[in-house]
């Protein structure tokens, strides 16, 4: 890694922690739905934070070492934060398999993403990502056995035939006058 991509990055999150800061001040409300909203909100945001670092870092470093450094970060932070106030209490479970089983779960997700990420372009991948809310709503019927009525449906038929547009999947090359031309 060159001195000025690192510069670039240590500035870059330099301001984002300084955001986050008020950000997180801002939040300390009494309102647990709208602090969801909030976080849910902070947390796409950084989305594509993480996507370009690892981008840039997957230049330089392996995928492996890169996740391996996400993860460490994730730990110690977590630490900081909820270990004064829960101590080691907080590494009991009532579930361990469940426990393991989704972390291997994210793990798997997140070096899918890393590398794929590492293959694509970060506006191709940005797109793709833009599905799993589609996907999630389809998977909640048969996995959670929620209800999901048909207006709801054919939002997501439309929101995932946009993302299909945007990503243009086999058909990159086609021009709307070709298109047109072929109808």
């Amino acid at each position: 890694m060159t001195p000025l991509r690192f510069a670039v990055l240590y500035a870059a999150l330099q301001q984002l922690l300084r955001a986050l800061q008020q950000q997180y001040l801002d939040l300390m409300i009494a309102n647990h739905t709208v602090r969801g909203i909030a976080f849910m909100c902070l947390a796409v945001t950084l989305f594509p934070f993480l996507n370009a670092t690892v981008k840039v870092l997957g230049a330089d470093y392996a995928i492996q070492q890169v996740i391996w450094v996400r993860y460490l970060g994730h730990f110690g932070l977590m630490l900081l934060i909820f270990l004064p106030f829960h101590g080691l209490g907080l590494f009991r479970t009532k579930n361990l398999s469940a426990q393991v089983v989704r972390s291997l779960l994210l793990l798997g997700s997140t070096t899918c993403y890393f590398l794929a990420l590492s293959y694509l372009p970060l506006t191709t991948a940005a797109a793709i990502s833009f599905t799993s809310p589609f996907i999630v709503t389809a998977l909640s019927v048969p996995f959670l056995g929620e209800k999901v009525g048909p207006r709801r449906w054919s939002a997501i038929a439309v929101g995932f035939i946009g993302a299909l547009i945007i990503i243009r999947p086999g058909g990159a090359h086609l021009s709307r006058r070709r298109i047109a031309g072929g109808l």
